[in-house]
């Protein structure tokens, strides 16, 4: 795992990466589009302390998922990716980051939910348009973004995306800690799209939704072409 540091004078941890590739020298690593803005003042630093040059080599910030770059002479350990669809309410999982600051922290908790639509969790802004997500028992802080959410066997099954602490509901506390990530499954279908096609499609169907009122129903019963889908809902084309 590597640190990702903002160059602002104080050294800042704003976030992890798990190296998923080795080629050569060049190592490619897996983290999230949010930490990275803007990438020309982030670095990554190892374990053991080496310092690494960051380039970019995916960006996508509807999925919250990036690939960087870094280039070292010394030999880095390629983490081993897992299944995420083997996944369970309460299979016990794990969360390597560095919250606060603290690099190499470990972190441990059970899957609360799997295949959790992103759009549910209306109190988490997850700044895109993530399909699902996994939601675990374990609280994310300020720099756990990115790291890898691992099994009992080591194995990467998830990217740490986003955390809640507390959300306070009319002055009562409703939730004391969640964390969610990105499933590997997902992150590997998509970077597959990326390297076979060079980038991400994304297609629009171009409609539109609008309340139904009295004169507007009125409006589209003049229309030659329509059709009533039940008592709320007419398609016209």
């Amino acid at each position: 795992m590597l640190t990702f540091l903002e160059t602002n004078g104080k050294h800042t941890s704003i976030g992890c990466g798990t190296i998923i590739r080795c080629e050569g020298n060049h190592y490619t690593v897996l983290s999230c589009e949010h930490i990275f803005n803007p990438i020309e003042k982030i670095y990554a630093r190892s374990f053991d302390g080496g310092k690494y040059k960051v380039g970019v080599l995916f960006m996508d910030k509807q999925s919250d998922i990036s690939t960087v770059r870094i280039v070292s002479e010394v030999p880095l350990e390629v983490a081993t990716l897992g299944d995420s669809t083997k996944l369970l309410p309460g299979t016990m999982v794990g969360a390597l980051g560095c919250p606060l600051g603290l690099p190499n922290t470990f972190t441990a908790g059970v899957v609360s939910s799997v295949g959790r639509k992103s759009f549910e969790l209306q109190h988490v802004d997850f700044q895109g348009y993530l399909k699902e997500v996994i939601v675990m028992d374990i609280v994310l802080s300020n720099g756990n973004s990115g790291g890898p959410r691992i099994n009992l066997d080591g194995e990467v099954v998830g990217v740490n995306s986003r955390g809640i602490r507390r959300f306070y509901e009319r002055g009562l506390a409703r939730i004391n800690r969640l964390g969610f990530a990105i499933p590997i499954e997902y992150v590997c279908k998509m970077l597959d799209t990326v390297s076979r096609e060079g980038g991400i499609r994304r297609r629009l169907l171009g409609l539109q939704t609008r309340d139904l009122t009295t004169e507007r129903i009125a409006q589209l019963k003049r229309l030659e072409k329509y059709k009533f889908l039940g008592k709320k809902a007419i398609l016209f084309f």
